[in-house]
């Protein structure tokens, strides 16, 4: 019997591939506990989720259904809040219940594990097991205080159902698509760190470059899942002269980016998504305060970067008259989409039981 939960939309699609593969074997029970933009992504899939409301259960709540249900292990998403899934763990253990979480991507790895705002933890606050995507973030996380011993490296799952998008014919009004992240909301909240800049100040240098550019396509907002406010971006629509659409929720990210020549954003993974399937992706962090890049495919070098207005207004002009992108791409795009993580994470979960 195996518990999963998770709230953010990452953890979900790097959980779900071993949830659908553990789903065909019929020795196993699964339940789940969803919140936020993973519920959201399991109702399509019409996938149970036990609780119908997640927001203000407690933990006596909590508890209780887990000793009800007695799962042989608990499987987590990892998120920056407070939600069920980062609270399932402490249960987890008072329980005496082996519990593992999957890290998702490369950044925020303390928030995603701690209960302070200052993201400090302490072992209690640990799952037993760590599914991290590579050997950078398990260096990463080691000298961040993470028990080496609790690191294992298995790959993402969600990477490996990415498939290269065909080459798409160039449109007379070429899209770009601009990945939102709500930055902004999140610090207001004090769940996400401070990368020296938000996603206004980027989407509106954006909007100068293309201005400056003589841009003559679209730009279309792909909204992050868990926004809530979808005019932080009007100021600088209403003073463009190009087109600017924000994306209806219900249109899937796949199809926003097969339509789009170029994809743009800031460290969101889904530009290493984008990246990971072909595009053309442009990461702009202005006044970046982190030392090391959070977006891997920038330090990969499989997307292209600016972290100045100027610099940005010089990639800019190099990719709009760009082809395809260089063959060297190949070999890292395959070495995270065939990881082999789905089975490596089932192989490691059934030796537990």
């Amino acid at each position: 019997q195996i518990l999963i939960a998770a709230h953010d939309i990452g953890g979900m699609q790097a959980m779900f591939p071993v949830v659908r593969l553990l789903r065909t074997q019929q020795r196993f029970v699964i339940k789940g506990i969803f919140s936020g933009p993973a519920a959201i992504f399991v109702q399509a899939r019409k996938f149970q989720n036990e609780f119908k409301k997640t927001f203000g259960i407690s933990d006596e709540t909590l508890t209780k259904f887990v000793k009800q249900f007695n799962p042989h292990i608990i499987f987590l998403g990892t998120s920056s809040g407070i939600y069920a899934d980062k609270r399932l763990i402490g249960i987890g253990k008072k329980l005496h219940i082996p519990v593992a979480a999957i890290v998702d991507s490369w950044v925020n790895y303390r928030f995603q594990f701690s209960r302070r705002d200052d993201g400090v933890f302490s072992e209690k606050d640990l799952p037993d097991y760590i599914f991290v995507p590579d050997h950078i973030a398990k260096e990463e996380m080691i000298v961040e205080g993470f028990p080496p011993e609790r690191l294992i490296v298995t790959g993402n799952p969600f990477f490996e159902s990415f498939k290269k998008f065909p080459n798409i014919k160039e449109p007379q009004k070429p899209v770009a698509l601009f990945a939102d992240q709500h930055l902004s909301e999140l610090m207001k909240r004090g769940v996400h760190e401070n990368f020296g800049f938000d996603e206004r100040e980027a989407f509106s240098d954006i909007v100068d470059i293309f201005e400056d550019l003589k841009w003559q396509g679209r730009l279309v907002i792909k909204f992050h899942p868990g926004s809530e406010d979808f005019t932080r971006f009007d100021a600088s629509i209403n003073r463009a002269s190009f087109s600017i659409e924000k994306a209806a929720a219900k249109v899937p990210l796949e199809k926003l980016l097969k339509n789009s020549r170029f994809v743009i954003g800031m460290n969101s993974m889904v530009l290493f998504e984008a990246a990971l399937r072909g595009k053309i992706v442009i990461s702009y962090q202005p006044h970046l305060v982190s030392k090391i890049d959070p977006l891997m495919s920038n330090r990969l070098g499989f997307s292209f970067f600016a972290y100045t207005k100027d610099e940005l207004k010089d990639v800019f002009k190099k990719v709009m008259v760009m082809g395809k992108l260089p063959l060297r791409h190949e070999k890292v795009i395959a070495r995270y989409t065939q990881s082999g993580a789905t089975k490596k994470i089932v192989s490691f979960l059934e030796n537990i039981f």
